[in-house]
């Protein structure tokens, strides 16, 4: 066996705070009615006909014809070992095995891509068998992995987190065996040109309690395509004497997150696009995270993207001395901050605890927190709506118009931070989110229906910040996302809603010109009409991976779940939703607002409920914002007064912070 080594090891250290987010486990109290206006005769059944046309890509990717293409080229990789154990004076041995799956990429050389996690168990003594897709067992052996040598334990190999190997089946390359008809190679694709939102699928290997299943496909879109949050990847194993690893090691620049399920013996499975071509490889080693681990997250996976890996195999074809070459597949990311704009950082008050700019940048390195005096100008806020789907689609119109909110709390005693979504509503930059996001006492007062039962009175001068996906700005030569201060304007006490405001001044290049405020292009409407069956897109930060999109359907478009608690009706959708996407904006194949996702069932207290989702309908947000905008302008009296916040008992507005209407659109 021989190891390929590309890159040193890289040291990463930091600290990781866990995401707070209510899932509430409410409990349900009975099911909705749904009643037709009107009955039909019954006419039978009519069947429509219509000619079948295979296609690949856009919005009727039909993944029988892609399954086809490439099922061939997919195997089952089983290793099997030996451990032994000393027990008293014995030595007790024992058989194990270890079951995942793999590409081929060189058919003539018998060349397999595959998960270097499954070797990482096994010692010396192993074997190594490939299954092809009609049934077909070939020996192979380990030839390359990506690793590197470390002293401890004691001169062993040490694998690195691309999760990269490459085994060999015996005897093809020099003739003496032959792949069996049909097997093909795969054809790789540019991780670079992957979007939000495309068509992907996966082809690989699940185990179950009696046995494998080979050939399995599934299908979903790509979430976010690349990601770096490198303080949501910490390893729960804990390392070396109990210090804190990475995954991020230096052995690739980002993942691809998709909605993929990934499943036991899935490990070394190929990421497909809609084109049949491999743009990635299921990275099984991200499910070692602490993240993964202990939240019950749904509907998130993470691949390898196929830069990595080509890049790899290009260094083993040079080791080999092969004349195989993969082009070079570079990803460039571009701000959506203009260059005329200069972002000062903010001062810090205090090198401790108490002042969230020291604490917010000393827990994540790539953090800059923006200063208030800072004039924030957007690139060309004119978004093409591109893409062959509908989730293309959103994702390339509305990205932009959703942040990441992250909320730093300090009660004298202990701090923490916690994270959700919002979106744009107006030019003016104003922004909607659940109450709980923002307010610091929610955690102690949750009761069913009622999960602000209490609302922090200092919320007026609490510490929100805003962090756009494309909003990083290069300090010192390193990539930092800038952190833009937001203030609360209004909240629903009753109804967990609440409206923000950045405190930085905005404009955005227009035609050559600096024009105030955000784009037209960036903000957000709201859509009422909301129908069973229809398709939904969720953009938000899931678990604090950063700005993603999920998508589903509508199940119910107006529960009446909890309705009596907080005065509206629900929508209910089968859309992922995670721990801090709590405020971030549903979105109906148009991109308009349908309603504000607010909370999923807690999957420990309801095993039943993992894919069914809540969200505040668009008509009670609106009902939101006409009764705070009421109150700003004096037609209103307020009746009622929360610290610096003045309302009629369910709805408060802070009077300096909303002088004028807060616009909004509907559509």
């Amino acid at each position: 066996m021989r190891s390929t080594m590309l890159r040193s090891a890289k040291a990463m250290f930091s600290v990781l705070l866990a995401v707070l987010f209510l899932l509430a486990a409410f409990g349900c109290n009975g099911a909705d009615e749904q009643k037709t206006d009107a009955e039909q005769a019954y006419t039978g059944n009519t069947v429509h006909e219509e000619p079948y046309v295979e296609r690949e890509g856009g919005e009727g990717t039909d993944f029988s014809v892609l399954y086809q293409k490439t099922y061939t080229s997919v195997v089952t990789v089983t290793i099997e070992y030996t451990v032994r154990e000393q027990i008293g004076w014995q030595i007790v041995t024992e058989q194990k095995e270890a079951i995942g799956s793999g590409v081929v990429f060189d058919a003539e050389q018998g060349y397999i891509l595959t998960s270097s996690y499954l070797f990482e168990t096994a010692n010396l003594e192993l074997s190594c068998s490939v299954i092809f897709y009609d049934g077909t067992a070939m020996e192979a052996e380990l030839v390359a992995c990506d690793a590197h040598s470390s002293l401890y334990p004691f001169n062993s190999t040490t694998f690195y987190n691309s999760d990269i190997a490459v085994v060999e089946v015996t005897g093809v390359s020099d003739g003496t065996q032959t792949l069996p008809p049909g097997v093909a190679a795969a054809a790789f694709g540019n991780s670079s040109e992957v979007e939000y939102g495309q068509s992907c699928y996966t082809i690989g290997t699940v185990l179950t309690e009696n046995g494998a299943i080979a050939n399995v496909l599934e299908s979903d879109i790509v979430t976010k395509p690349y990601i770096t949050h490198e303080s949501r990847f910490q390893l729960a194993d804990g390392g070396i004497w109990g210090m804190e690893r990475n995954l991020f090691d230096g052995s690739f620049g980002y993942l691809i997150m998709t909605g993929l399920t990934l499943r036991e013996g899935n490990a070394g499975a190929p990421l497909f696009d809609a084109h049949g071509n491999v743009v990635g490889m299921l990275n099984y080693r991200a499910e070692g995270t602490r993240i993964m681990q202990d939240a019950n997250v749904y509907g998130i996976s993470f691949a390898t993207p196929a830069s990595t890996l080509k890049a790899f195999l290009n260094e083993f074809y040079k080791s080999t001395g092969g004349n195989v070459s993969f082009a070079d597949d570079i990803r460039t990311l571009t701000s959506i901050f203009s260059d005329t704009c200069t972002l000062e950082g903010a001062a810090m008050t205090s090198r401790d605890e108490r002042d969230p700019v020291y604490a917010l940048t000393e827990l994540y390195d790539d953090y800059f927190i923006v200063g208030d005096e800072s004039e924030i100008v957007f690139t060309d806020g004119t978004y093409a709506e591109t893409g062959e789907t509908a989730a293309e689609r959103v994702a390339s119109q509305r990205i932009n118009s959703t942040v990441k909110i992250v909320c730093y709390v300090y009660t004298g005693s202990s701090y923490g931070v916690t994270e959700g979504s919002g979106f744009i509503i107006n030019s003016d930059g104003y922004l909607i989110t659940n109450l709980h996001v923002v307010n610091c006492l929610v955690d102690e007062t949750n009761s069913v229906g009622n999960i602000n039962a209490q609302v922090d009175p200092e919320i007026g001068s609490g510490w929100f910040y805003a962090i756009f996906e494309n909003g990083f700005v290069d300090d010192s030569d390193v990539r930092k996302y800038a952190l833009l201060r937001l203030e609360v304007v209004a909240f629903d006490k009753t109804g967990d809603l609440a409206l923000l405001r950045f405190v930085n001044g905005i404009s955005h290049e227009e035609s050559g010109k600096t024009v105030t405020g955000f784009s037209e292009n960036t903000v957000c409407a709201f859509e009422t009409d909301v129908a069973f069956g229809e398709a939904v897109f969720a953009i938000g930060n899931p678990e604090g991976f950063g700005v993603v999109l999920s998508q589903g359907v509508v199940s119910n478009p107006a529960a009446t779940v909890y309705e009596s608690e907080v005065g509206y009706k629900h929508v209910l959708t089968d859309c992922p939703i995670n721990s801090g996407n709590s405020g971030g904006p549903l979105f109906n194949a148009e991109g308009n607002v349908v309603a504000v996702n607010a909370l999923g069932l807690n999957i420990d207290s309801y095993p039943g409920y993992e894919n069914t989702s809540w969200s505040i309908r668009a008509d009670a947000v609106v009902t939101f914002l006409d009764t705070a905008n009421a109150i700003a302008n004096g037609t209103l009296k307020t009746s009622a007064q929360l610290g610096e916040y003045g309302g009629n008992g369910r709805v408060f507005v802070r009077a300096d912070r909303l002088q004028e209407e807060a616009a909004y659109r509907l559509a």
